[in-house]
């Protein structure tokens, strides 16, 4: 939910609302409470299947976001980012979430993010990591036992910056992601949140440190993905 357009709906979700507040929690708890409930009704009323899983636009939740989503009925959440607002959310203060958990009712499953080079978190989004950075986090998330990992992807990441021709390094990541996946089902399983059982109680270990090799290689891809479009 992207609730910086409230101030420009035909018809005011909230009254009162005169500027921009990007952000959920730029919002009172009953007002979250409102904008989800009226999401999920116009969503409902356009056909869609029930709502099983929520992520606040911006990853900018906070607390109170798992409170209103819960009185909505919608009881796993996907807002938190350690490298954006998480660590201010008001969730487990002073601690870095890398793992699911239980929130009074509700499933909070961190979006994945790893170290790319000192100091730096990068979260696990198609269009911002490379194949490799991607496998290789996996990888070793699987060797440490970890429950979760969380890819993130919009699809117009898979247009170039103009938004009318295809981006074929994303385009060539996301198939290569497909087959990784597709090669090794018999450790890794492919879920939504629908089918998604949430684990209590797991440890919150430190973020994955990806080799800084890979983030070397991953910026030539850019750059070269970059000249190809202005080419």
């Amino acid at each position: 939910m992207h609730p910086e357009w409230v101030d420009e709906a035909i018809e005011p979700p909230l009254p009162g609302i005169t500027g921009k507040r990007p952000h959920m929690r730029d919002y009172s708890r009953d007002e979250q409470y409102q904008l989800i409930r009226i999401g999920s009704d116009l969503l409902k009323q356009a056909g869609a299947p029930p709502v099983h899983a929520f992520r606040a636009g911006g990853f900018g939740f906070d607390i109170h976001t798992l409170s209103a989503l819960k009185d909505n009925g919608i009881l796993v959440d996907s807002s938190y980012n350690p490298a954006i607002m998480g660590m201010t959310s008001g969730l487990r203060p002073n601690e870095m979430l890398t793992q699911p958990l239980f929130h009074e009712g509700v499933c909070e499953v961190p979006m994945t993010v790893f170290t790319d080079r000192p100091g730096h978190l990068r979260q696990a989004q198609l269009c911002a990591c490379s194949s490799r950075e991607i496998e290789g986090m996996l990888w070793k998330s699987l060797e440490e036992g970890r429950e979760a990992a969380v890819i993130l992807s919009h699809s117009v990441e898979l247009l170039d910056g103009t938004r009318t021709r295809p981006n074929k390094t994303v385009i060539k990541r996301f198939k290569k992601l497909c087959e990784f996946l597709d090669r090794n089902r018999d450790v890794f399983e492919v879920t939504d949140f629908s089918e998604y059982d949430c684990p209590n109680h797991l440890p919150q270990p430190a973020p994955i440190t990806s080799p800084i090799w890979k983030t070397g290689i991953r910026h030539i891809e850019q750059a070269w993905s970059r000249i190809s479009a202005a080419g």
